[in-house]
């Protein structure tokens, strides 16, 4: 069984602070369009159930979790952009344009979607400069923290392991 979407009503507080969210991160120059629905993505006992082992092994160790942005799966790396700038890992955002550029419509919809996630990052390797190679993060640490300067405009998060991330919110907007 996949995950089930529940939508959000928009007088509900969650959908407000999820909408907010959208566009309090919202850093490009262009203007951030509205948030037009909210669902609330509920993943399957078994999932979730991977995630928490995995944020319970992280937390053991005294790192931390925190909340990311943009299921997920490596088999599926490089198959649209052919490339990662920090490897082989599955990459979110907290910045909900930079995610934007990353969302791609191919139905007849006017409405485009990001996904808000639950990532356990734990001790984040920061890095400002590409680091194509990679296919875990460097020894000691459970993600990379790509910091703006550099090559990079906009953060980006990156984990390397599919129980590291688990989606909550899908947001749909009008571009």
């Amino acid at each position: 069984m996949g995950p089930v979407l529940l939508e959000v009503p928009a007088s509900h507080t969650t959908f407000k602070s999820v909408a907010d969210q959208f566009k309090a991160s919202w850093r490009h120059s262009t203007h951030c369009p509205p948030v037009h629905r909210v669902y609330k993505i509920c993943s399957p006992a078994p999932s979730l159930a991977a995630y928490e082992a995995y944020k319970i092994n992280v937390e053991s160790r005294g790192q931390f979790v925190s909340q990311g942005r943009t299921s997920y799966d490596l088999k599926l790396f490089g198959k649209k952009t052919g490339w990662g700038r920090f490897g082989r890992g599955i990459y979110t955002s907290s910045t909900s344009s930079k995610s934007n550029d990353y969302s791609q419509n191919d139905c007849k919809s006017n409405l485009k979607a990001i996904v808000l996630n639950k990532v356990v990052v734990g001790k984040g390797y920061k890095l400002t400069h590409d680091l194509t190679t990679l296919t875990s993060p460097p020894q000691g640490y459970d993600s990379v923290l790509a910091e703006r300067g550099g090559s990079l405009n906009y953060d980006e998060l990156v984990v390397y392991t599919n129980d590291a991330i688990r989606p909550s919110f899908l947001v749909m907007y009008e571009p």
